[in-house]
């Protein structure tokens, strides 16, 4: 979980390849400045081939081992932050 404000285009870029090329399954990015949660999985090479957004009033499913062990209030990430 990364969280982005003035660094955001470097987390996606950079944190993001590293994180898919070392075949980390899920990499969270806590977007400050959209106040949206960034969810990509599926890291093939140096990229993730699949990005969900989760905007503010919605929850993010914590999915450990293909199951789900929590949902996680968007703005209360982002208030945590």
């Amino acid at each position: 979980m990364e969280i982005g404000d003035s660094t955001l285009l470097d987390d996606r870029r950079y944190k993001g390849e590293l994180y898919a090329r070392n075949k980390i399954a899920e990499f969270w990015l806590i977007n400050l400045v959209e106040r949206k949660v960034e969810v990509y999985t599926r890291p093939r090479g140096s990229r993730y081939q699949k990005k969900i957004v989760y905007d503010e009033g919605v929850s993010v499913p914590l999915v450990l081992d293909g199951k789900l062990v929590a949902e996680i209030d968007v703005a209360e990430l982002i208030a945590r932050a």
